[in-house]
C-alpha cells in the first residue's frame, strides 16, 4: 500500500517513475484535469520502447484508458487516402499531373473568386482557373479548394448524402485560389477519396480494407466502431471554462454506424466522419512508411514512392507559414530541423487530427515512429500536441536511447 500511495504523489507532484518529462507532462496533465487520458507509444527501428496509457477513457466513471482503446483520428485519414491513391497512381490509372476534370467532369471550367462574398463589397467576381487543377494539386492542398464559411452554407459541413453528390456540390463552388498558386488546406483530400472510388470501383472503406488494412493486419481501424469495438471507443472531451465536458461518448456516437459518405479528409463534422483506429494498428501505418512502403513482408508502395510522397512538394508555392515546415503528398514534411525547433530531424513526415489533438511522426534519421492517441479538446489544447513531439525526441531520439518498462498499475485517481 505504501508503494502504491508513494507512486501516487510523485505523480501528484509532476514526478515520473521512469524519471521521463515526458511521462510527467502527462501524468500532470491528467492529474489537474486538463485531459481526461492519452496513449503515448514510441518505436525505434521497430522496436516498441515506451507505450504507457495515461489517465481514462471516461472520467465520470474513472474507466482506466486501455492499451487497445479506439480513437477518432480525424485529418490523420488523410495520410491513409494518400496511400490507397499511390497505390492506384503505381498501378497505372492516372498521373499526378492529369486534370482532376480527366476523371472527375464537374471540375471541367472551373471558376475562380477574384472578389469572394463577405469582403464588404457588393455582388461576387470570378475568372476562369488559368489551368484546371490537378492531381498532384489535390495531395499537396494546391487546388484552390478550401473549407470554410461558403462551404458551411453550400450545407457540405452537415453533409448526409453520398460522397459522389458532395463532390459534384464542392465542384459547383468557385475556386478560392488560382491552382498551383497557395497551399489551401480545405476539402481537396475528400475529393481524392472520390478518385480513388471512381478508379477501383470500390468504396472507400472496402478499399482501405482490401488494399491496406488486411494486409497490415490492422483489426481495429476503420470507419465504424462495430460489435465489441464501441465499447473500447474513448469519450471525446473538451477542456472548457475550467472542466472537462464530454461531448462525445459511445452510445451517442456516430461512429456505431456507417456514413453514407466517407470523408478520406478526415471528416469536417461529426455526421461526416474519419477513421477511427487504435495506437498499435496505427504504429503498423507508420512503420510501413518509415520502411518506405513494406512491412513484415507486405509491401503496399514503392520504396521511390514513399520517398516522394515524403518530400517537399511545394516548392516555395506560399500559404504554409510554419518555420522549418512544408507539405508533401498528403502529409506534412519537416523541410529544416534547426528551423522548426521541435528536435524532429530534416525530413521527418508528420500530421494531427483536429479537435482530438490525435499526432504521429515518423524521423526517419532517427529510426523513430511515435503516436499520440488523444480525444481532448479544443485544437491545440495546452500546447499538448508540440510538447508531445518534444519530449518524445528528447527521450528516445539519441542512439543510446532504451526501452521503457510497461505501464504500471495506476496511481489512485491520477491514471498511469
Amino acid at each position: 500500500m505504501l508503494a502504491v500511495w508513494w507512486q501516487a504523489s510523485l505523480a501528484l507532484l509532476g514526478a515520473a517513475p521512469d524519471g521521463l518529462p515526458l511521462t510527467a507532462f502527462f501524468q500532470e496533465k491528467v492529474a489537474q484535469g486538463r485531459i481526461a487520458g492519452a496513449h503515448v507509444i514510441v518505436a525505434k527501428q521497430g522496436e516498441v520502447v515506451y507505450s504507457r496509457a495515461f489517465g481514462y477513457s471516461e472520467v465520470e466513471t474513472k474507466t482506466p484508458l486501455a492499451e487497445d482503446a479506439i480513437y477518432r483520428i480525424a485529418s490523420m485519414t488523410k495520410i491513409v487516402t494518400a496511400i490507397a491513391a499511390l497505390q492506384l497512381w503505381e498501378q497505372g490509372h492516372f498521373t499526378l499531373d492529369d486534370p482532376i476534370s480527366q476523371y472527375l467532369p464537374e471540375f471541367k471550367n472551373s471558376r475562380v473568386f477574384t472578389r469572394p462574398p463577405g469582403n464588404g463589397a457588393s455582388g461576387v467576381e470570378t475568372e476562369p482557373a488559368v489551368r484546371e487543377p490537378t492531381i498532384r494539386d489535390l495531395f499537396r492542398h494546391t487546388a484552390g479548394i478550401w473549407g470554410g464559411k461558403r462551404y458551411t452554407d453550400a450545407g457540405l459541413r452537415q453533409w448526409q448524402g453520398s460522397l459522389e453528390d458532395f463532390v459534384k456540390r464542392l465542384a459547383g463552388i468557385p475556386l478560392d485560389t488560382q491552382p498551383g498558386t497557395a497551399f489551401q488546406y480545405g476539402y481537396a483530400t475528400d475529393v481524392l477519396g472520390r478518385l480513388i472510388e471512381k478508379c477501383s470501383g470500390l468504396a472507400l472503406d472496402e478499399y482501405f480494407r482490401r488494399r491496406i488494412f488486411e494486409p497490415l493486419g490492422l483489426k481495429d481501424t476503420g470507419f465504424v466502431a462495430a460489435g465489441s469495438q464501441l465499447g473500447r471507443l474513448a469519450n471525446h472531451y473538451e477542456y472548457s471554462e475550467g472542466r472537462l465536458i464530454c461531448r462525445e461518448r459511445p452510445a451517442d456516437s456516430p461512429f456505431r454506424k456507417r456514413a453514407q459518405a466517407l470523408s478520406g479528409g478526415g471528416g469536417w463534422d461529426y455526421s461526416y466522419p474519419g477513421l477511427l483506429t487504435t495506437a498499435r494498428d496505427w504504429l503498423a501505418i507508420m512503420e510501413m512508411l518509415r520502411l518506405h512502403g513494406a512491412r513484415q513482408g507486405c509491401r503496399l508502395l514503392r520504396e521511390s514512392t514513399v520517398k516522394m510522397m515524403c518530400s517537399d512538394q511545394l516548392s516555395g508555392i506560399p500559404g504554409y507559414s510554419h518555420p522549418g515546415l512544408s507539405y508533401g503528398l498528403g502529409v506534412g514534411v519537416v523541410r529544416d530541423g534547426v528551423a522548426h525547433g521541435k528536435g524532429a530531424s530534416t525530413g521527418t513526415i508528420f500530421w494531427a487530427g483536429a479537435p482530438h489533438n490525435t499526432f504521429f511522426y515518423v524521423d526517419f534519421e532517427r529510426g523513430l515512429s511515435a503516436a499520440l492517441m488523444i480525444q481532448n479538446g479544443p485544437w491545440r489544447h495546452d500546447d499538448i500536441m508540440d510538447q508531445f513531439w518534444t519530449l518524445s525526441e528528447q527521450a528516445f531520439g539519441a542512439a543510446d536511447a532504451r526501452p521503457q518498462p510497461a505501464n504500471e498499475p495506476p496511481p489512485a485517481n491520477v491514471g498511469h
